[in-house]
């Protein structure tokens, strides 16, 4: 951190009269009298300069799985619809709320669904050489309150020695969504969960409880 002086002369300031507030409102303390900190720079243009290093780290490895996910959708989405100007970031917002700041989206969950989600299905197109393209495509967000199942190993049906899959299910009570059907694809906190049952008879007017289920 660096203040300018009298002369317009930016001076590094001793780390050890400030201190850094990460992910929070202000970031360095405030200067004031008594303190050692100057109460104004000596200039009104560049009076202050602030370095600082964001990020995760120096690896991929480093950024956090569903920042990456968001990534790699709206690359996706930016392939698939490339005749688009732009790829509508609420596409992967369930995937990037997380890392926003609380107030960024403070009142914006329903009344007991805390946790934004993605509804995808298959789509089907024909691609410029004659053939079949099957991808993702976004139905709709969700504010969900997930609930974990405990995971199993069923045997697979039809397989003897075949060696059996850890499956975890879960259920996801959300507002009633009309787009919402077996199949379909939910991805929540960079997991995907697969839809199994929709039932639209909660006993909370309004609200589906999805039947989900992914290999673990």
């Amino acid at each position: 951190m660096r203040v300018a002086d009298a002369s317009g002369a930016l001076q590094a300031l001793d780390a050890g009269l400030y201190a850094a507030r990460a992910g929070c409102r202000p970031g360095p303390r405030r200067p004031g009298a008594g303190d050692g900190l100057p109460r104004a720079p000596g200039s009104r243009r560049v009076g202050i300069q602030i370095d600082y290093t964001a990020g995760y780290g120096d690896a991929a490895a480093d950024v956090p799985a569903p920042l990456a996910q968001a990534i790699l959708g709206l690359v996706a989405q930016a392939f698939e619809h490339r005749e688009d100007a732009d790829a509508p970031i609420g596409l992967v917002e369930p995937w990037l709320a997380p890392f926003r700041r609380k107030a960024a989206v403070t009142g914006a969950s329903v009344a007991g669904l805390r946790r934004l989600a993605v509804l995808s299905q298959v789509v089907e197109t024909e691609t410029a050489f004659g053939g079949r393209s099957r991808a993702w495509s976004v139905v709709g967000g969700l504010w969900i309150d997930l609930r974990l199942g405990a995971a199993s190993t069923p045997a697979p049906p039809g397989e003897t020695g075949a060696r059996p899959t850890l499956v975890q299910t879960a259920e996801a009570e959300a507002r009633d969504h009309p787009g919402a059907a077996v199949g379909q694809k939910l991805s929540v906190d960079g997991q995907d969960w697969s839809v199994v049952v929709v039932d639209r008879a909660s006993p909370r007017p309004g609200r589906m409880i999805l039947t989900l289920r992914r290999d673990a």
